[in-house]
């Protein structure tokens, strides 16, 4: 399934080493709507926890130390449409699409995330935390589509 090359180029996975987190989750086959939100409960969300527990441990460190800066954190989002149900499968390393609406639940997951208590954020209430860029692909078709 997938070209193995492409495949072991995107499978890095850093965790916590020299105050970096880098997490991949390879995207997996299914049949129907229902298959592919539980995968996304079960495997896809890993990123989530790996970006909490990235945002928990750095805030902590530096709320120990009183000469620390305050803790500060940006979450930027690629939307790599590349994925997207309207892209043809040359485009994805796995040859696995995913539902238009995984990018707004995706991205409402990281909304949510960025506004948990106890992690890095400014006092500063104007100040966004969350940065998203629409990469090329199926962009086009996705937008036209979205149910939103």
């Amino acid at each position: 399934m997938g070209d193995e090359d492409k495949i072991q180029a995107a499978s890095l996975c850093i965790e916590n080493a020299h105050g970096q987190t880098i997490w991949n989750v390879h995207l997996q086959a299914w049949k129907n709507e229902t298959e592919f939100w539980a995968l996304y409960e079960t495997r896809y969300i890993a990123l989530l926890e790996k970006a909490r527990t990235f945002l928990r441990t750095h805030t902590q460190r530096l709320l120990v130390g009183s000469n620390d800066p305050e803790p500060k954190a940006a979450i930027f989002l690629s939307a790599g449409f590349d994925a997207s149900e309207w892209e043809g499968a040359g485009m994805q390393r796995h040859k696995v699409n995913v539902p238009t609406d995984f990018y707004a639940r995706f991205t409402s997951d990281i909304v949510k995330l960025a506004n948990e208590p106890d992690l890095a954020k400014t006092t500063d209430r104007r100040s966004n935390r969350v940065s998203a860029m629409i990469q090329r692909g199926g962009a086009r078709n996705v937008l036209k589509s979205w149910k939103h």
